[in-house]
């Protein structure tokens, strides 16, 4: 999709690669602001402006940043899903919760960093909010239920999870077989 605009200069790779970097390129930008923005909100504008240089000029950007991958992507989302975390700390409802569940699990589905639901449950409980972490629970997976229901009931297709569904079963239990 975001290849296609270039698509009608030349239908070639080298297109379809440049797009995909310039979306790496955005996608990055895009966690610097967040990035900028938690650590201003938690320490002080010196610390997130420092921070951010020290995190754009970070080995591990210049690598993810040459070669289109979901690293930069699993950057953002760490990254904005902390935001919100803490956003939703500071201004606390239902409504809110309920917004940012969906969104935190509208994220996973593009990468299945599942430590980030993990965080935010064992945060709830520690702060015994269990209510709260209920319904982070239930909302945050939405989103998966809604792909599978588009994909097995509209599509008619297969759902394979590369977590689960290798072989036969669970493959981390396979495993020890």
């Amino acid at each position: 999709i975001i290849a296609t605009p270039l698509h009608w200069v030349s239908n070639s790779y080298v297109m379809t690669f440049v797009s995909a970097e310039l979306f790496t390129i955005a996608l990055f930008f895009a966690t610097l602001i967040i990035f900028y923005a938690l650590v201003e909100n938690l320490i002080s504008a010196r610390v997130a402006f420092l921070s951010c240089c020290l995190l754009i000029f970070s080995p591990f950007v210049h690598v993810w940043l040459v070669q289109p991958e979901t690293n930069i992507y699993g950057a953002f989302m760490l990254v904005a899903s902390l935001y919100l975390l803490w956003d939703y700390y500071k201004h606390r409802s239902p409504k809110r919760l309920i917004a940012y569940s969906l969104l935190i699990g509208f994220l996973l589905l593009g990468k299945k960093l599942f430590a980030i639901s993990f965080f935010i449950i064992l945060l709830g409980i520690y702060a015994k909010r269990y209510r709260e972490t209920a319904l982070f629970f239930v909302m945050h997976l939405l989103p998966w239920l809604s792909w599978y229901l588009l994909v097995t009931r509209v599509w008619h297709l297969p759902f394979y999870m590369d977590e689960l569904s290798f072989g036969v079963g669970v493959w981390l239990l396979d495993m020890i077989h």
